[in-house]
């Protein structure tokens, strides 16, 4: 690494979320900056978080008038890349004056003293559309509340049924609802040092904290599969909204991490107007799959992995569940003869590169 870089070393409770915070960047700069393909990061790691020009160290005298005046930035944009509630600064404090060039954030964490109005003004958006976004009902918002603000994708949610077709690639999925019959599969996949993606419904999360953790310590990728599991072709735009929220604010509190970009509708079902507003969520991708395995059917383990192997090609995103009581089995027994065809089991964020 270049020497005018910042650089940060992880510590036990680190989030890539929580360092975006704290060095005022996105979890997507980091990542991108340190080659992360997931958001697993250890302690002792040592990250990218920014470069030295865009750091001020303030010394006796200073002002944030002053700096801002230097740095060509507004005092509130100071005050907001380094969640400062009042004028005041030290002798020696390190602030970020120059916003790094980074993907648009798209969530904002409440401090002291903000109002939704002063958000939208912040995030050229209405008061409105900030509510919509969180499913608010009233204006009342608290410190450390963490606000989706923006959207990366203002269109409808893209379906995607398989990835990249040029690559001997396969994505091993699984649903997440109401049991854990199947956890095993936790340790098949360690087992096998493969990493895959998991949908998880709030509900799940809040249901089972310390296996959405593991899920997340073993180096798996997380997406939304809704809080309550609800047909989305049944429910309107502001439930859906809900839904999603639910979710997310869930996987936060629980596993540290925020889950898009990813989702799969409950039941595979969706039609225009939920893809829409799944889109308007901040979920440009809305992953359904290559093959069923249809493991929700309780079959045995050799109807599983037969229906995995005998379809398998290049890009299959395949679908399982963690409460298929015999789907650990069958996939400790397929795993190593897709191996040994010369396929690479991978996440969805990696199939779809």
């Amino acid at each position: 690494m270049a020497a005018d870089e910042i650089l940060y070393t992880v510590v036990k409770g680190d989030t890539l979320w929580s360092i975006s915070r704290k060095f005022s960047v996105t979890v997507e700069y980091i990542k991108q900056e340190n080659n992360l393909t997931s958001d697993t990061i250890l302690p002792g790691q040592v990250l990218k978080v920014g470069d030295q020009d865009s750091q001020y160290t303030v010394v006796k005298g200073d002002t944030l008038w002053g700096i801002a005046k230097k740095f060509n930035v507004t005092v509130d944009q100071l005050k907001q890349l380094n969640n400062l509630d009042s004028d005041v600064i030290y002798p020696g404090q390190v602030l970020t004056v120059a916003k790094i060039d980074t993907p648009q954030d798209t969530t904002y964490t409440v401090v002291k003293g903000d109002t939704l109005w002063g958000i939208s003004k912040m995030f050229n958006t209405t008061v409105d559309q900030l509510k919509q976004l969180n499913g608010l009902t009233t204006d009342t918002i608290y410190p450390g509340q963490v606000l989706q603000v923006k959207t990366d994708q203002t269109g409808p949610s893209k379906l995607i049924s398989h990835g990249n077709l040029q690559r001997k690639q396969i994505a091993l999925t699984f649903d997440a609802g109401s049991d854990i019959a199947g956890i095993g599969i936790l340790d098949v996949l360690k087992k096998h040092q493969v990493a895959c993606t998991f949908f998880l419904t709030g509900k799940w999360v809040e249901k089972f904290p310390a296996h959405a953790k593991r899920i997340i310590a073993d180096g798996h990728e997380v997406a939304n599969h809704s809080y309550s599991h609800p047909d989305f072709t049944k429910i309107g735009e502001k439930t859906i909204l809900e839904e999603l929220k639910k979710t997310e604010q869930a996987i936060r509190q629980q596993m540290g991490i925020d889950p898009r970009p990813y989702f799969r509708f409950p039941y595979g079902a969706s039609n225009a107007q939920a893809l829409k507003a799944v889109g308007m969520a901040g979920y440009p991708y809305s992953i359904h799959w290559t093959t069923d395995t249809i493991d929700w059917r309780q079959p045995e383990e050799d109807v599983i992995a037969t229906r995995i192997e005998s379809n398998a090609s290049n890009g299959d995103i395949v679908l399982m569940h963690i409460g298929g009581v015999n789907t650990p089995a069958a996939v400790d027994k397929v795993i190593p003869k897709l191996k040994s065809k010369g396929y690479q089991l991978v996440t969805v964020g990696e199939i779809l590169k």
